[in-house]
This record gives structure tokens, sequence and C-alpha cells, in this order.
């Protein structure tokens, strides 16, 4: 869909090849540019010190040539490939990296990172894997405390409180945007496609924020004066799984095998925008902190049984009407796998279908999954009344 004040096809652009974006912006940028691992790394602290955060996302189907010398196969698609990108010089725009332990491949990709000396900056922030306990957002206070200092040498600057205040208010206010495209998309299925919403979540981790902010605001304005074509007959269906796009093939499949995606729990989606931070806190720092513990449930975090990742999700599926769930998962991703069967069992009681994509160096066969996913959707579509 053509949008006639062009902030479509800028942010779309923007999300297709958001690595060449960086190394373009660092060319014009007076910021540092520092790169963030997803998930979880504090981005607004990074902004609050005069740099430039960036969430890493890169095409995970790259040949690898050095990487498979310093890790094992069985590390996902997003490791491996960043890993070949910082070895081969390929990111050296970055003045450095910031990572949050969220598995332990990751844990130990930021010790290589600064073992190699990949980029200038390496800082690993290690979060609290139990987050019900009292001492945990006590302790994560302390580690974002120690990333501002490490920071503040970084950039020459101490960050004031007025600033971090700024930086929380600016980054609630791109959510904010991001959750009105995702509402209004879900409201008028069609007027956005999902490729489209996912380079545009891509282009909100890589465009400094200020400059996201009007194109958002102004595409926004142009989706709610447009008429989206009718789609209820389609299937809905819910997508969750990895910490980095699925790959835009499949995600093209579904609306072109006649389903639509409803609702998803990814992080290159809404788990991006899912809550904001409280703003007008005397201290900043702590309030960033108690952000992180709440963020939805998350397989990658243990809040204890009463608040188990299996039964969140299925709520969201319910509340999304979908028809059907499908799992896009990473070959040997412990966190998604450890909890996978917990969902299927739950979706299985609950009489909601599942199929389940797994990615082995983020690639998958294309035809073989178009034929599944044209018959999980034919499936559904039976099942709802009707066809495609």
């Amino acid at each position: 869909m053509k949008m006639q004040n062009g902030s479509l096809e800028k942010l779309t652009a923007v999300g297709q090849h958001p690595i060449s974006y960086l190394r373009e912006l660092q060319r014009h940028h007076r910021k540092k540019i520092i790169g963030c691992f997803p998930m979880y790394v504090p981005e607004e602290l990074i902004h609050a010190a005069g740099l430039q955060p960036a969430v890493l996302l890169v095409d995970t189907r790259m040949a690898l040539d050095v990487a498979g010398m310093h890790v094992q196969t069985f590390f996902c698609g997003q490791i491996r490939a960043l890993l070949e990108l910082g070895l081969r010089n390929h990111i050296d725009f970055l003045e450095g990296v910031v990572f949050g332990d969220i598995c332990e491949p990751v844990r130990l990709l930021g010790q290589i990172w600064r073992r190699e000396k990949i980029t200038p900056f390496t800082w690993s922030i290690r979060y609290p894997v139990t987050m019900n306990r009292r001492r945990s957002e006590e302790y994560l206070h302390l580690q974002f405390r120690q990333l501002q200092r490490g920071l503040e040498d970084l950039s020459g600057k101490k960050i004031s409180q007025d600033e971090m205040k700024a930086s929380i208010q600016l980054y609630n206010q791109v959510r904010k945007l991001l959750r009105d495209l995702y509402v209004l998309r879900e409201q008028k299925p069609g007027l956005l496609s999902v490729v489209d919403f996912t380079r545009i979540c891509t282009a909100a981790m890589s465009i400094p924020k200020e400059d996201f902010k009007p194109l958002a605001e102004g595409l926004l304005k142009t989706l709610e004066l447009n008429k989206a074509p009718s789609l209820n007959s389609r299937p809905k269906v819910f997508v969750w799984g990895v910490c980095g796009p699925p790959p835009e093939e499949f995600l093209e499949m579904i609306e072109e095998e006649g389903g639509t995606v409803a609702m998803d729990d990814l992080y290159v989606g809404s788990r991006y925008f899912a809550r904001d931070i409280q703003e007008n806190n005397a201290d900043p720092l702590a309030t960033l902190a108690a952000f992180h513990f709440e963020q939805p449930p998350c397989v990658t975090r243990n809040r204890g049984v009463d608040t188990d990742f299996s039964r969140y999700l299925l709520e969201r599926v319910e509340r999304s009407h979908s028809r059907g769930v499908i799992s896009v998962l990473h070959k040997y991703c412990d966190a998604l796998g450890f909890e996978h069967p917990i969902l299927s069992e739950r979706l299985r009681s609950a009489g909601i279908p599942e199929l389940c994509l797994e990615l082995d160096q983020g690639a998958f066969t294309a035809e073989q999954t178009r034929t599944r996913v044209q018959a999980f959707l034919e499936m559904i579509g039976l099942e709802c009344g009707h066809g495609k």
C-alpha cells in the first residue's frame, strides 16, 4: 500500500535492511552507536548518556565462515550470525555492544566479544533469573548502576536524572505509537501487512527515536483515514517464538494462503512495546529496574508457578479469538524448547490447533513449509465454518 506521506516506505526500507541503515547512520550521525543484543537491554539509559542505542537484528541465514571456530553449532542463528559479522568487521561502525544474558549462549557470546575486542566497548548485564524475590530487583538496580558508570566513562559525561526522565518519556511515546499501530492493524486487518508491521517494529529498534516518532505519527494519521479491505472471513492465527524477526517469507505465506496474524508474542512485535515505564519517578534508574520485573511473562525468566508463561500465552490467544497458534522456534533454543511442550499440552486441552516451525540457522524449506501452512489454515478455516 502506497502512503502519500512516504512514512511507510521509509520505515519499511530501514526495517528490511537495518544493519545497512545503521552503517549509513554512523556516517552522518554525531552520536556513537551502541548495539543492543535482544532482549531487555535498557535502551533508555544508553540514550540518556548521549549515545545512540540500536537493537542488533541480523540475517540469520548468512554463510558462516569464522563464527564456527568460536561457538558450537547448537548456538542459535541470531548469536552465530552476529558473531560472524563482528569477526568479519562488518559492524565496525559500532562503538560498543551491550548484552543481556537472557540465556547461557548469549552470556558466552559476550565473553567471546570482549576477548576478541570486536568493539571498543563491551558490557554484559547479569540479569536475575528468579524474578519473584525481593532482592532480585535490588540486584538489577545495582547492575544498571554499574552500566550507567560504564556509559558515563564512554561518553565522557554524567547522566543527569532529568536526562534519564526525558529518555524514558520519549521511549514511552514511541511505545504508544507502536501500540496504536498494532491495535489499528488488529481492528482493520488488511490495512497493514504483517511483514510491513514487522519491518516498522525493526525500524523502531534502529532509527533514533527522535526521528522515528514523527514518521510513525504521520503513518498512523494516514492509516486512520484509509479504508481496509474486509478480511473478516480469513482464519486468525497467533504467532509466538523467536527473539528475532521470523522469516519474512514465512509471514507472507500466512497471508498469501488466506490467513491473517491476529496477534503475536514476539520480541520484534508486541513484546517490544507491551508496557510503558513509569514516568516522573524520583529515582528513574530504580524505575528502569522495576520495569524489567513488570514485563509480560517470558521463557527466559522464572516468575514462579503463579505466573507461568504458557498460561499467559493461552489467555492472549483466547483474547485474540485466534483459531490456531503458530510456534516459531529456534532449533536448540533451551528457553523455547523447555516451554513449548507445556504450551502444546495446554493448547490441546483447550482445543486450539498448533503448527510448529523449527528454524535451523534461521533457514526453512519454503515449499514444504508453504504446504504445511496451507493445510493448517484450511483445517482451522473449516473448523470455524468457512473456507480459504
